[in-house]
């Protein structure tokens, strides 16, 4: 079994400021605007570019913005004297990825200040910590009967049927405990990189294997491809009524005491004959995890740049979006009945058919780049961005 990835893979603040009535008013504005449009539109407060959503967030947060593909999601309320905890702020793991924890702490908090908070002691109240390893480990078959536990822990399976070869039934996750308490999940994090376009997860696997001087993952082949992830995670009730913690100062102290507790009280075993569980010995995987996990240190460095991140996204995005194009435009061939050995030249026929279309479309081309430059402005290059 070969580590891949170690590290942070999600944190989320409540930080103590309100948002100025100007801002509140901007994005309302440009809120409204997003609804309006029927997608996040571009924002722009103190120099700090963002999106803007049409809706909030539930817990009282008018506003939602988003400062990029590896930046954060920002939860704004409505600035009020009687709520002085105004802003929740939810890191991408893109992000913490690209800029490592130390790196992200530092983007944000200037953003912080772009938007009003004051630099002091006491303003961050840390609520979620996600921990995660990656495992290649195209061998390991998950078992939810392996895993020991307190009698009244929360276990969810999730299985995925797949016709492989004849064989079916493979399970692919199970989860262990419940949110804002604490978390364990074990789960095949390859399927989640190809159902979710994760790209981003491809790159740092490859980038780590490439430091090791390893090929390329051969993702066309899953039986020498699959990954696994053991994850963990602490929400708020768990971080603050067992371990006290707030700052970033009682992260850093009690975070390897507090991984190692959570992988103790579950455990994923190789199941014996012995009629007592707790018994069991075990399994690798979990050891390796354990070892792994609890040696993090309130830091993580970057694993590769932002700009490989975004070429690597935008890539994926455009071979989706050819991929839909090609469904669409295979149904109007259907529709009008053309044979497959005339659809290579149909196809080029269609493409003098579209820019007629374009040409008497009710908005000129102009403004329909302009919106898809707004859409996707994550993936352009900086100096094409809106």
């Amino acid at each position: 079994m070969d580590i891949l990835y170690s590290g942070f893979d999600g944190l989320d603040l409540a930080l103590k400021f309100n948002i100025s009535d100007d801002f509140a008013s901007y994005l309302e504005a440009r809120q409204k605007g997003a609804e309006d449009a029927r997608h996040d539109v571009c924002g722009e407060w103190s120099g700090q570019a963002f999106k803007v959503a049409a809706t909030g967030g539930q817990g009282g947060y008018a506003f939602r913005i988003d400062t990029g593909l590896t930046g954060e999601t920002w939860f704004l309320k409505r600035p009020t004297k009687r709520d002085p905890w105004g802003v929740r702020v939810s890191a991408k793991s893109a992000a913490l990825l690209a800029h490592g924890l130390s790196g992200w702490q530092r983007k944000m908090e200037a953003t912080a200040l772009a938007f009003g908070a004051a630099p002091e002691p006491g303003t961050v109240s840390i609520g979620r910590v996600d921990l995660a390893v990656d495992f290649l480990a195209p061998d390991f078959i998950l078992d939810d009967n392996a895993f020991v536990m307190p009698a009244r822990s929360n276990r969810k399976s999730i299985k995925e049927i797949m016709q492989t070869n004849g064989r079916s039934g493979r399970l692919t996750s199970v989860t262990v405990g419940k949110m804002p308490g604490r978390q364990v999940i074990v789960y095949d994090k390859r399927d989640e990189v190809f159902s979710k376009g994760k790209v981003e997860w491809l790159a740092a696997w490859n980038a780590r294997r490439a430091a090791l001087g390893q090929p390329a993952l051969d993702l066309a082949n899953p039986a020498a491809s699959r990954v696994w992830r053991v994850e963990v995670r602490a929400g708020k009730q768990h971080l603050k009524k067992q371990w006290g913690v707030t700052s970033w100062t009682d992260l850093g102290v009690v975070l390897p005491h507090l991984v190692a507790g959570m992988m103790e009280k579950v455990r994923y075993c190789d199941p014996s004959s012995d009629s007592n569980r707790a018994r069991w010995p075990i399994h690798p995987l979990w050891a390796m995890a354990t070892q792994t996990l609890t040696g993090l240190a309130a830091d993580q460095l970057p694993c590769i740049s932002a700009e490989t991140i975004r070429t690597a996204t935008k890539a994926e995005k455009i071979d989706f979006l050819l991929n839909q194009s090609l469904g669409a435009l295979t149904s109007i061939a259907a529709l009008e009945e053309i044979s497959p050995l005339a659809f290579d030249g149909y196809l080029e026929i269609l493409s003098k058919r579209l820019a007629v279309v374009s040409r008497h479309h009710r908005k000129d081309v102009a403004r329909r780049l302009a919106e898809a430059t707004e859409r996707y402005s994550d993936l352009l290059e900086p100096t094409r961005q809106p």
